[in-house]
């Protein structure tokens, strides 16, 4: 009897578990054909209950690494960094570089500065030429920290924002005193729930301006559920005699393969105060196209679209047309200086020589940032800059306009202090004498660095000045012309020096800043990451090629320095051949850094071969073997230990690749 209740009991037990992973399978199933079709609000649902229905510690962390992944394509970064700080302290993402990115990108956007920056390094390291180079630089340059000063005063627009989204406005008067913009709030015409924002659907509304301020409270633009129906409708632009109007809409197609949501861009006439029939203006039969922007004379259609064919996730299209009663053409790329392997949308012409838009792949604050490009005299367009705080911010910031003929205009943000998700905020040109200051920090601990030299190349002249005791410097503007490139340099003993690029803008950008982070020179040789060779060969294998990214950005932005390249081996042949080895290995990178660009005049081959046994400056373990700081890894050592695993082990360390700095002048 006892021996049939223990079988009867494992019975259970055992159709519990398959229970629990056939729900397990199911709920993640569901949640990546939600996530798959940007249904992310029912994925993070889906993938909280399969979470719940495992206890298998690797599956736990794919499907808690997917639900990070869903709340940042929510913009809820608060919730995708507790799930990844979870991740990496299981080490999972050790092995997951995409994972330790998406980790500094959510840092980055809840202003962890620091720690996004340290995330970037380790994601650098793996992958040194991917484009998170460029947020790491800007995060070090100072460029995302909060109070960088501009020619452009903002508020927040109250009377037009709800506690939903409110993005995109446009001026539907010539004179700005009406605009549309749109809206997930109460009062849409689709009482449906957005799987992707957890909203409404959206609508256009129209709001005008009151004469002390302000706007009168909004209201549907078309109530007779054309322009705005229960799908999608969104991002308006107008032509240049406000008679027509252009959006996005968004409809449900289960039948495409790009999934369940098709977007599309429509037009309408404006018929007294209703608005005709729309048309579709544009779609493309592979992709999503939207975000509408038209040049002034109604020929050209600026357009954002996910197309396989373009350069990255979201790309920026144009596409033209003979006369305004004529179909646009064939959407055609507007290429890499614009483009990027991230996003670039909501674009704006201002007087069709400008194009702004909003770009996550080109560095900068974090989230989405406002770019501007000029076109150029062939008809293509020029690399695009970034318009600078306080347009820009930390979060998402997008679909900037100018209000004809002014300096002055609105754009959309979800940054800290808003109203509801995304807001909208106006902004007005004022006044500021340009100033070119910042600050010098040590890049370890942070301090200021007092008597740095701080020198200023600009316009054929060298000023010097020297930081006060706050690490601070200031140029004043009077020898600062509009447009003039020069740089700036920092140097101080001790520290390896650093520079940046100066384009002045006393227009945009008045009151610029650049600041500063000098790295210490190591006294000690620095060992560079674990470099493996095979048997008795030299040649540096592509595989560890990578490893070598960091010096290299070292050579380049200190032009200055030489270093010695030297490498060890350990003690398990003879003296003559170990020496031979190991300067055919340091030859090896010496010969690839030459490759990467790096003056040979710089660079120094040595090979010790075992020689110099490694010292351990911090403990350090490797398996069930610990070495006490300060232990120098000699045969002295090697030979006291317990077992030839250990010895292994240690054997490993010594063969190494480091480098030292020889000089800074």
């Amino acid at each position: 009897m006892y021996n049939r209740t223990k079988i009867v009991l494992l019975f259970l037990w055992l159709l519990s578990l398959s229970l629990s992973a056939e729900a397990q399978d199911k709920y993640t199933k569901q949640g990546d054909e939600a996530f798959n079709h940007h249904q992310y609000v029912s994925a993070i649902g889906f993938y909280k209950k399969a979470i719940s229905e495992t206890k298998n510690q690797p599956e736990r962390e794919q499907l808690n690494y997917k639900l990070a992944e869903s709340y940042t394509k929510t913009a809820d970064w608060k919730n995708a960094v507790q799930q990844l700080k979870k991740l990496d302290k299981s080490h999972f993402l050790d092995k997951n570089p995409d994972g330790t990115l998406l980790f500094a990108t959510a840092l980055q956007q809840m202003g962890n500065d620091s720690a996004a920056i340290r995330y970037y390094d380790r994601y650098l390291i793996l992958k040194p030429k991917d484009r998170a180079i460029n947020s790491r630089r800007s995060l070090l340059s100072g460029l995302s920290k909060p109070g960088q000063p501009s020619a452009y005063k903002i508020a927040n627009e109250s009377s037009l924002n709800s506690a939903k989204d409110d993005f995109c406005p446009v001026p539907s008067k010539s004179d700005g005193s009406e605009i549309v913009f749109t809206s997930n709030r109460k009062g849409v015409t689709g009482k449906e729930t957005d799987q992707w924002t957890a909203s409404y659907f959206t609508d256009l509304f129209v709001a005008r301006s009151k004469p002390g301020g302000g706007f009168i409270t909004p209201e549907l633009l078309d109530k007779q559920n054309k322009v705005n129906t229960n799908a999608n409708e969104g991002t308006p632009v107008f032509n240049s005699d406000y008679s027509q109007i252009y959006c996005t809409r968004c409809e449900q197609k289960p039948e495409r393969k790009s999934g369940t949501m098709w977007c599309y861009i429509i037009s309408a006439d404006k018929i007294g105060k209703e608005w005709s029939d729309p048309e579709v203006a544009y779609a493309d039969p592979e992709g999503n196209t939207g975000h509408p922007a038209l040049s002034s004379d109604g020929l050209s259609l600026v357009f954002s679209a996910s197309n396989a064919k373009g350069v990255g996730g979201k790309d920026l299209w144009i596409t033209v047309r003979e006369a305004k009663d004529k179909k646009f053409g064939p959407g055609v790329n507007l290429g890499t200086s614009i483009n990027t392997a991230g996003d670039e949308m909501f674009p704006f012409f201002r007087n069709d020589s400008s194009l702004y838009f909003a770009s996550n792949g080109h560095g900068g604050y974090g989230g989405l940032d406002i770019y501007v490009g000029h076109k150029l005299t062939d008809g293509s367009w020029g690399n695009p800059e970034n318009i600078g705080q306080p347009l820009n911010s930390g979060s998402d910031d997008f679909g900037l306009v100018f209000i004809p003929g002014k300096d002055e205009g609105y754009f959309s943000s979800n940054r800290i202090g808003g109203k509801g998700g995304d807001d909208i905020y106006s902004f007005t040109a004022v006044h500021i004498p340009f100033q070119l200051s910042g600050t010098v920090r040590d890049a370890i601990t942070a301090i200021h660095l007092t008597d740095a030299q701080v020198i200023l190349l600009y316009a054929g002249d060298t000023t010097i000045l020297t930081t006060d005791k706050e690490g601070r410097y200031q140029f004043s503007g009077e020898k600062l012309s509009n447009g003039l490139t020069g740089s700036v340099t920092t140097t101080k003993s001790d520290y390896l020096s650093q520079s940046q690029s100066l384009l002045v803008k006393t227009e945009s950008n008045p009151l610029m800043i650049l600041d500063f982070s000098l790295t210490p020179i190591p006294a000690r040789a620095v060992i560079l990451p674990e470099i493996l060779y095979d048997l008795d060969s030299w040649e540096l294998l592509p595989r560890y090629q990578d490893s070598l990214a960091p010096l290299v950005r070292l050579l380049a932005e200190n032009p200055r320095i030489k270093i010695e390249l030297s490498s060890h081996t350990d003690s398990r042949a003879d003296d003559r051949y170990n020496e031979e080895l190991s300067q055919k290995r340091a030859q090896g990178v010496v010969n690839y850094l030459i490759k990467c660009g790096i003056d040979k005049n710089r660079l120094k081959a040595r090979g010790y071969g075992e020689r110099k046994p490694r010292v351990i400056e911090n403990e350090l373990s490797k398996g069930d073997l610990r070495i006490p700081a300060g232990t120098i890894l000699n045969e002295n050592y090697i030979s006291g230990l317990t077992n030839d695993i250990e010895r292994e082990q240690v054997h490993q360390l010594n063969r190494r690749t480091e480098f030292i700095i020889l000089t800074d002048k």
